[in-house]
């Protein structure tokens, strides 16, 4: 199988991934690539290969994860072909009309199961049963000031980028955790008891380890992928502008 980014789109297909070997009882070899049919990732791919490879290679659907070598010749599944529908329907209607598990089971053929598809160890002392949030800096509504008044205790802000912490207009109300990979962001997420987030990367892996989550939404953009997945994990809610 051959997935690309962005990040959060690529967390988002590893859900095709296991449901695909499921499926057919099998183990994947997987491999990243930089715009394979997707957007490159934002710090290229061997670095987000290398943030990513301790979560991607433990879980027990993956028997191997590397970067797609230039030589690459053999049959693959494209992880990426969900973003076919996705630009048709753009083009059609100006937007978007289905919810990842909807969309993403429905372009691989594979049954809405068990909705946890990343495994990580709670091991994260920090983080263990706080709340944790992460924002970036865009995809943001005005409701989210109300909901952050709302929380009873310091939540801590995770990042591996300390910009997205000083330009957090609630900074001087949380604590920041800087982080150096993905890995080490899953591990601290799926340790807290709430995860909030707006559409990123960070609630992508939120989702995919089905942890308590609420999602801010910007109905401006992309918002109809998270819409709907409330039918799907009983751990999902949402801040709505």
């Amino acid at each position: 199988m051959i997935g690309s980014g962005l990040m959060g789109d690529f967390i988002n297909s590893l859900c095709a991934c296991k449901n695909i070997c499921l499926q057919n009882n099998d183990k994947a070899n997987l491999f990243i690539s930089d715009g394979y049919h997707g957007d490159p990732f934002r710090y290229g791919v061997k670095k987000a290969f290398e943030d990513t490879y301790d979560l991607i290679s433990s879980q027990p659907y993956i028997n191997k994860f590397e970067i797609l070598p230039s030589n690459f010749s053999d049959p693959f599944i494209n992880l990426n072909q969900w973003r076919k529908e996705v630009h048709q329907t753009y083009k059609d209607t100006g937007g978007y009309n289905k919810c990842w598990s909807e969309l993403l089971s429905q372009t691989f053929d594979y049954p809405i199961k068990e909705y946890r598809w990343l495994s990580v160890p709670p091991i994260n002392d920090v983080t263990k049963e706080r709340i944790v949030i992460h924002r970036s800096r865009q995809r943001h509504n005005h409701n989210f000031k109300s909901y952050f008044d709302t929380l009873e205790e310091t939540p801590i802000f995770i990042t591996t980028n300390v910009d997205e912490y000083t330009n957090f207009e609630f900074k001087d109300k949380s604590e920041l955790l800087l982080v150096n990979t993905i890995t080490e962001m899953a591990i601290a997420i799926r340790s807290s008891k709430l995860f909030i987030g707006n559409q990123s990367s960070p609630f992508t892996l939120a989702s995919a380890m089905d942890v308590n989550r609420v999602c801010e939404l910007d109905l401006v953009d992309a918002s109809p992928f998270y819409i709907g997945e409330e039918k799907y994990s009983n751990k999902i809610k949402f801040i709505y502008p």
